[in-house]
């Protein structure tokens, strides 16, 4: 027999998923996401769309050869890119300073298999991941 209860997922000090009084289940959906280091593996939860999340485009998907990341929004500061593909290997990496309201890197994918791609883009303490598809 189970009693009373109440629930809290916390990510990175923000509640992303709670519950009042339940007597016996109740559930609520969300995204884990999963990420490979050398210490282990890391879940984050993800919660709603940030600005980071919103300001930033791939360009095109698909594509074929050259991926455009275009960042757009008020914020200034250090920003670190980094492609991997599915295996988790690292095919691109740059660390850039972003000083204008637009930021643009165009990275040549055309030597890379085709297959999916995930950006992560992290500035200000905030971190993203989007997919990219090369054909």
């Amino acid at each position: 027999m189970f009693g009373n209860g109440s629930y809290e997922l916390v990510s990175d000090g923000n509640v992303v998923a709670s519950g009042g009084s339940f007597n016996g289940s109740e559930s609520t959906d969300f995204c884990v996401e999963w990420k490979e280091t050398q210490t282990g593996r890391l879940s984050t939860v993800l919660g709603a769309e940030d600005e980071l999340d919103k300001s930033t485009v791939l360009f095109p998907t698909p594509g074929n050869g050259l991926m455009n990341v275009k960042l757009q929004n008020e914020k200034s500061g250090i920003l670190s890119l980094e492609v991997t593909d599915l295996s988790g290997r690292t095919v691109f990496r740059e660390i850039s300073k972003k000083e204008d309201a637009v930021w643009e890197q165009t990275i040549d994918m055309s030597e890379m298999e085709a297959g999916i791609y995930m950006v992560e883009i992290s500035m200000g303490g905030e971190r993203i991941v989007k997919k990219w598809i090369k054909e």
